[in-house]
């Protein structure tokens, strides 16, 4: 067993053409696991991690809309299950692969950013004497509020990864890690026609220690 801490990059893949000057953009979080490993043989393993993965997004306006935006951060705890496969070894090197399935419950979250204040508004007066009005933004900082009948908690997908091991003796090892996970499930449950799906694409890069017992 060991721990394992690195840093995440999510992407929510979702649809927001339908709203003008809107673009998506991916967003930075933290990752924490405790592996626990069992070797079948000097090549091959079961490996399992639960952990602790912040998925966040970012929704951005741009052009006459330029300076509103939501940031969201989102608290999973996750269980992935994976088949770790050794390929080489170069003195106390190794390298390894890994393949499997996670699941992962959504437990909560934040979302900060900048909004019109639509009854606090100003004046501006161009050179040939015409007004443009504009709305103040004004900072919100909310906790996110679960609803049962829109929010899907669970989250399920697969896992792939690669890494390389260095062994500093018979019980200790260091490894370093890049990780990738895609969502299967659908942010929100069906609660409206023609709504976009949301799914969580999430890359990672992780060093970490293991220890024999």
């Amino acid at each position: 067993m060991g721990l394992d801490l690195g840093y995440d990059h999510n992407r929510l893949h979702t649809d927001v053409s339908n709203r003008s000057y809107t673009s998506n953009h991916p967003k930075a979080g933290f990752f924490a696991g405790i592996p626990l490993q069992y070797f079948f043989s000097s090549r091959i393993a079961l490996l399992a991690e639960p952990s602790f993965a912040q998925k966040n997004s970012l929704i951005k306006r741009t052009g006459p809309f330029t300076g509103i935006y939501a940031s969201t951060i989102n608290n999973y705890w996750q269980l992935p299950v994976m088949i770790r496969f050794t390929f080489a070894h170069a003195a106390a090197f190794g390298f390894y692969v890994d393949l499997g399935l996670y699941t992962a419950y959504w437990s909560g979250g934040r979302t900060n950013g900048a909004t019109p204040a639509i009854l606090n508004i100003y004046d501006s007066v161009r050179a040939n004497g015409e007004i443009d009005e504009y709305f103040r933004l004004v900072q919100y900082d909310t906790k996110k509020q679960f609803d049962t009948r829109r929010d899907q908690r669970f989250e399920s997908g697969w896992v792939s990864g690669a890494g390389i091991s260095y062994q500093m003796s018979r019980h200790y090892s260091l490894f370093v890690q890049a990780r990738y996970t895609q969502s299967l499930t659908d942010q929100q449950k069906k609660y409206m026609a023609n709504q976009a799906p949301r799914y969580n694409e999430t890359y990672y890069i992780t060093m970490g220690i293991l220890f024999r017992l």
